[in-house]
């Protein structure tokens, strides 16, 4: 019996605590490439299904200039956009 402890002190003696094998495991290269792979997989899935949603764009500018101008331009002018977006069909 006592030959059993004398063949595993060495193991005891030398091993380290669970926490610390959970960080190193956690900050592994290939966890951590396997964790990114995962995340981007995802995104792409959600940006394949966001396509088939309809989309609205609204835009607006404004352009001011205190320049002499011909008397046919205007001195300042005001723009605005809206833009809806939809599939219908996609063709299959």
């Amino acid at each position: 019996m006592k030959i059993l402890y004398l063949l595993f002190l060495p193991l005891f003696l030398l091993a380290n605590n669970l926490k610390e094998f959970i960080d190193l495991s956690l900050n592994n290269e290939n966890y951590l490439q396997k964790q990114l792979q995962f995340s981007k997989s995802i995104l792409e899935q959600e940006s394949v299904q966001n396509a088939y949603l309809p989309s609205l764009h609204l835009g607006v500018s404004y352009l001011g200039s205190n320049k002499d101008r011909f008397i046919i331009e205007p001195q300042e002018s005001l723009m605005s956009t809206l833009s809806l977006k939809f599939l219908l069909f996609d063709g299959g």
